[in-house]
């Protein structure tokens, strides 16, 4: 699950006059995200005929969101990142 505490809404209703992300609700995502792989891994021992994949969105968007410079900064370049952060999110639910 991508950082949730970084999704618009949340940075406007509770990131502050800088509009910073949530904290705790990124937190609360990282959280998830550990049991999810852990489960994950639990199932591929039950499993072993299967083929299971858990991919990482967390880390690449968050890093993308902190150095945004990096990436290049641009309003384009910018509502392209954020598209496909809400296309993750599309993803998982």
């Amino acid at each position: 699950m991508p950082p949730l505490g970084c999704v618009p809404m949340q940075r406007t209703l509770a990131g502050g006059s800088e509009r910073k992300c949530v904290e705790k609700i990124n937190n609360a995502t990282m959280l998830y995200n550990d049991k999810l792989s852990k489960e994950i891994d639990s199932l591929k021992q039950i499993l072993s005929n299967s083929r299971i994949v858990y991919l990482d969105v967390y880390n690449p968007i968050l890093d993308v969101i902190a150095n945004e410079q990096k990436y290049g900064n641009s309003k384009f370049q910018f509502v392209s990142w954020i598209s496909l952060f809400y296309f993750s999110l599309f993803i998982f639910f």
